[in-house]
């Protein structure tokens, strides 16, 4: 048989979240870590996700460093070259 389909992240039943439930109209707009854009529920963005400091965007929490995602990160990194 194939492969099942890919599920949103994170991979959470609706269970875990108690009885509400989640529409398509509710889809929010996030980066994992690798910097993929996905699709989650804006419970599962306010629990496993962070706003970048810099560009506002949402980040998988751990991929934040001092609250600026990877690609705000990098451009301070080269303006703090650019300065030296």
């Amino acid at each position: 048989p194939p492969p099942p389909p890919p599920t949103l992240f994170p991979s959470r039943r609706s269970s875990d979240l108690g009885e509400e439930l989640h529409s398509n109209d509710e889809m929010q707009t996030a980066y994992n870590s690798r910097g993929e854009e996905i699709e989650i529920c804006e419970n599962c963005r306010d629990n496993d996700f962070t706003q970048c400091d810099e560009c506002g965007e949402y980040w998988e929490t751990d991929a934040l460093e001092n609250g600026l995602c990877p690609h705000c990160t990098a451009e301070k990194e080269s303006e703090n070259k650019k300065s030296a």
